[in-house]
Parts: structure tokens; C-alpha cells; sequence
């Protein structure tokens, strides 16, 4: 075969790229139509030879001659009527050009010119098959750098001969097409969808805006028009450069207490914070959560309040998440698992399923990323396809899981003054006294108030409650009460209903989607006790 595919290519282009583009479809449909057109062409001709070519000249013809069609299809059929016979003579077939001759291509569907565009050039589509010179396209900039989630321009730029001639067409990837006019993306693809027959001249450039507040891509085509003789010197297509840049939205941190043991009344919220996935924030424009969060007991009939365990640390934050295991293990150090994102060394394995603990301190030791094997510090037992969760403790470890940049300031926990009042007079002195309600009050606590007769240096405690949510009476040791009066107030210290979270959160990463970060109260409080 004299032709090859080469030869359908240069030829396909050259005469169907005007009766295609000018389709009021976007370009990806109708250039994708056209090179499947070429492609089945070359296919037919390979099986067929040189009498394929006069079999489609009259299949086409006749078509045409029988058939009333809409002013896009017949100049559509009158281009294969073109490339048809032009093939025949570049493959070197036989005999003379089939000699139906199509009616001209209507001018009609040529695109209404926008600004900067310029009209066809004269010539037939078959005197573009043999212009030996083209203008050439040599250069397409534009930064493609991942976009921020707020309104963003950017230049495309395209540089190359000066009578080089290209089409524009910007698609979103929810489907939506870049209006030209208004700089909006829109669902209804109009002929403003594409920045049509634009002169190169001494090099052209545009703004492209991107809205705010999308999370996805972006495909830019530029088209190189052949009918204008025109073609790329870069990339691997001589009518088509594409770029796909990338847009992120925004993150939200949102920060939460958890507990396992605490007596505490709902879920409490330590703030949320928004920003830009891509952002790196200095010092002086990160974001600060500023922490005053009260947490409260559930005033149940056996509330013994809480006590402070220890004060709150940069390691008592964590970030959590699940994984499948792959396959069953016993006493086993290593174990595969489905997926490995977002898994670091350091992060501890809390629940070997749902919510049965883990042996005690199992940390990530090492990852092998080929195999999925996760190296454990502890040895433990794990059953196929039970989800195991991990916790990643502290900023830095946080940072390389899921990217956070989180810095922790001032963090302080205080218990919440408790006070309480004699349920009824006390006549003699004792160790026992009637209280108006129990919730609270825990064992270890130290009592102040006036009858109290004698103490010892470290305070009166707290040894026994017994428990009521309006009544109830408190026992203490190291101490002994005097008589006192009704209704007279004892304050209580170490343990109370309520204690107040305060403390600055400084964020300076956000990652790639929304995430969870949770103080682990159990660290810092404790459940109290009656005795």
C-alpha cells in the first residue's frame, strides 16, 4: 500500500477538521468523531484496497442526492465525498479520481467570528493537502501551578508564526465549559464556549478566570486549524495540545473531644478552622482557635464528677482512621493490610476491631509500601478482615499522616469551683455531713468551710460518698466537722461537675480533604469515685 497511516492522518485533518469544527458540540465530541472517522477509514481501506474509495464516493453521493439534511451533516458528507477522492489519488490508486463531484461546502457553518478571529482562508480543502509550508505553533504557557479554592486568573499565552491560527475550548471537570464572554463556566455549550480562529500575529494572549470554590480540573485544548494552515511543532498531535491543571477547595479542621471513659454530656466542640488545601501560612496570617470549651458531667445519680489527671499536651491530640486486615495473624508482630494511605510510623493501633483494645502501646514501627506489611511494636492476634483502627498522637506525627501543620499554645484544664450546702444542722462534731446533692463529688477531693474543726496540713479529704442527686452525705478523714448551721456552704477542690478547656490552636496546613482532630480527654481527666 503506497499510503499509510501517516497519510490518513495529515489528509483527515486537513480536509474533515472544518466540516467537524464547525459543530456546535464541544470540541472533545467533535474532534473525538473526527479521528474516529479517520481511524475507520484507514481500517476499511486497509481490508478493502483502492476500491473503497469509489465505494464511498457513491454511497455518499447517493445520500446526499436522496436525502434532505440539515446543513451540518451535508457539508459533513460533502468533506468524506473530498477526502475520498483525495485519497484515492495519495494512495496511488488506479484509474481516474471517482467523478461525482460534490456540491460545495456551504459557508453557513462557519462560526461566527469573536473578537480577534479571523475568517477561512479561499482555497479548496484539497489545495491544504498540498501547501508545503505550514505556520507552526511553537509555544503554549500559561502556569499550571495547582489552582488556590478563591478566584484566580491566569495567562495563556501562544507563541509561533505569525499567520498561525487556533481555536480555544476550556472544559471543567463537573462537564462545564468556559464562556469567553463572561469568564463564568456554563452547563449550555454555546458557540461563546470556544475562543474561535484566533491570530497568533506576534504572540497572543488571554486571561482565563477561575471561579472560586471548586474542587476539581480542567482541560485546556487548543486546536491548531489546518484550513489556515496551521499545525503544532510541540507535543505528539499536529492539531490538538491539551493541559490539565488542577483546583482545590477548601479544608476544614473541625476539633472535638473523646472519650472512652468519661462521664461527659454530648460532644464537645473545640472549634473548627477553614482554609486552602495548597497554602503554606506564615506566622503572622495563620489561623488561631482560640479554646475555651466548658465540659460538663452527665449529673447522673452516680456522678462523681471529674479530677484532673494531667494537664493537656501537644501529644494528647490525635487523628484517626481505619484499615482492613488482609488475612489472619496470631501473636504476630506484622500484618498486611488492604490499604496503607495515610498510615505513618508512630501511629498507634488502638482497636483491633471495633472496639476491643489493642496490646497495650502497639505503634507503627515500619511500612513496607510493596507488600502493605505494617511492622508492630507489640505483638498481637488479628482476625481477616477485621478493621483495625490507628491513632496518630501529636502534631508532628499528625503533619505526616495527613498533613496537618498544627502548633498548640497555653493549653490548661481547670476544674470548675464546686460548692455545696448543709442539708441539715450539725449539733455535735463528727466526720459526717448531709449534703444537698452528690454530683460531683468524688473520694480524694479536700473540703473547705467555716466548722471545720481541725485539719490536717494536707487538708480534710473526701473518704466516702454516699451518693444522691439531692441529697446524699460525705465522710471525710484528716479533719473533723463542728457544729454548724443549715445551709451553711462547704466548698469542695479537686473534683467538680464541670471543668473549663482553655488553650490556642495554630494552624498553618490544612489537608488535601476535611478531617477530624480530637483531644483525648481520658488523658487529662478522670472519672471520680464515691468510695
Amino acid at each position: 500500500m503506497p499510503c499509510n497511516y501517516i497519510d490518513f492522518l495529515n489528509n483527515g485533518r486537513a480536509i474533515m477538521f472544518p466540516a467537524y469544527s464547525a459543530s456546535n458540540q464541544s470540541s472533545s465530541v467533535w474532534y473525538t468523531a473526527m479521528m474516529t472517522f479517520i481511524n475507520n477509514m484507514w481500517t476499511h481501506y486497509q481490508s478493502s484496497g483502492c476500491g473503497w474509495w469509489a465505494n464511498r464516493v457513491t454511497h455518499w453521493t447517493g445520500q446526499l442526492a436522496n436525502n434532505t439534511y440539515p446543513i451540518y451533516q451535508t457539508n459533513l458528507k460533502t468533506a468524506k465525498i473530498q477526502f475520498a477522492q483525495t485519497m484515492h489519488t495519495v494512495c496511488g490508486c488506479s484509474g481516474p479520481v471517482p467523478m461525482i463531484v460534490p456540491t460545495p461546502m456551504s459557508t453557513t457553518i462557519v462560526p461566527t467570528p469573536t473578537s480577534t478571529t479571523i475568517g477561512p482562508r479561499t482555497s479548496s480543502p484539497l489545495a491544504s493537502v498540498l501547501i508545503t509550508s505550514m505556520n507552526k505553533i511553537t509555544n503554549i504557557e500559561i502556569d499550571q501551578t495547582t489552582l488556590p479554592s478563591s478566584s484566580t486568573a491566569r495567562t495563556l499565552k501562544v507563541g509561533g508564526d505569525y499567520d498561525a491560527v487556533f481555536t480555544v475550548e476550556i472544559k471543567r471537570s463537573d462537564g462545564k465549559y468556559y464562556d469567553f464572554t463572561t469568564s463564568a463556566f456554563t452547563s449550555t455549550y454555546t458557540s461563546r464556549n470556544k475562543l474561535v480562529n484566533v491570530k497568533v500575529r506576534g504572540g497572543y494572549r488571554t486571561n482565563i478566570t477561575f471561579p472560586a470554590s471548586f474542587a476539581g480540573t480542567y482541560t485546556i485544548s487548543i486546536f491548531a486549524i489546518p484550513m489556515f494552515d496551521t499545525e503544532f511543532l510541540i507535543g505528539n498531535n499536529k492539531i490538538l495540545y491539551q493541559i490539565t491543571m488542577e483546583q482545590v477547595g477548601d479544608a476544614i479542621i473541625t476539633f472535638s473531644g473523646a472519650t472512652r471513659t468519661l462521664p461527659i454530656e454530648g460532644t464537645p466542640s473545640l472549634g473548627t478552622s477553614t482554609g486552602t488545601v495548597i497554602a503554606k501560612y506564615l506566622t503572622n496570617s495563620r489561623d488561631v482557635i482560640n479554646l475555651s470549651t466548658e465540659l460538663a458531667t452527665t449529673l447522673a445519680v452516680f456522678d462523681a464528677g471529674f479530677l484532673i489527671n494531667d494537664q493537656p499536651s501537644d501529644e494528647d491530640f490525635y487523628w484517626s482512621t481505619t484499615e482492613t486486615v488482609d488475612g489472619t495473624t496470631s501473636s504476630s508482630t506484622t500484618v498486611v493490610v488492604d490499604d496503607l494511605s495515610n498510615l505513618v510510623v508512630g501511629m498507634n493501633l488502638w482497636y483491633k476491631t471495633g472496639t476491643t483494645l489493642a496490646e497495650t502501646n502497639t505503634k507503627i514501627s515500619a511500612i513496607n509500601r510493596k507488600s502493605k506489611t505494617l511492622t508492630l511494636s507489640v505483638a498481637n492476634s488479628l482476625t481477616n478482615n477485621d478493621t483495625m483502627t490507628f491513632r496518630a498522637y501529636g502534631s508532628e506525627i499528625i503533619r505526616r499522616a495527613i498533613g496537618v501543620g498544627l502548633e498548640f499554645s497555653d493549653l490548661k484544664i481547670e476544674l470548675v469551683q464546686l460548692t455545696n450546702t448543709l442539708r441539715t444542722a450539725l449539733s455535735s462534731t463528727g466526720t459526717t455531713a448531709t449534703v444537698k446533692g452528690t454530683a460531683g463529688i468524688s473520694v480524694g477531693a479536700t473540703v473547705r468551710c467555716r466548722f471545720l474543726k481541725e485539719q490536717e496540713t494536707e487538708g480534710a479529704t473526701i473518704a466516702l460518698v454516699e451518693q444522691s442527686i439531692t441529697e446524699g452525705e460525705i465522710t471525710i478523714e484528716n479533719g473533723t466537722f463542728d457544729v454548724a448551721n443549715e445551709n451553711t456552704t462547704i466548698y469542695i477542690d479537686g473534683s467538680s461537675t464541670n471543668a473549663t478547656l482553655t488553650g490556642k490552636i495554630y494552624i498553618d496546613k490544612y489537608p488535601g480533604t476535611s478531617q477530624t482532630i480530637y483531644l483525648d480527654l481520658d488523658n487529662i481527666l478522670t472519672t471520680g469515685t464515691a468510695g
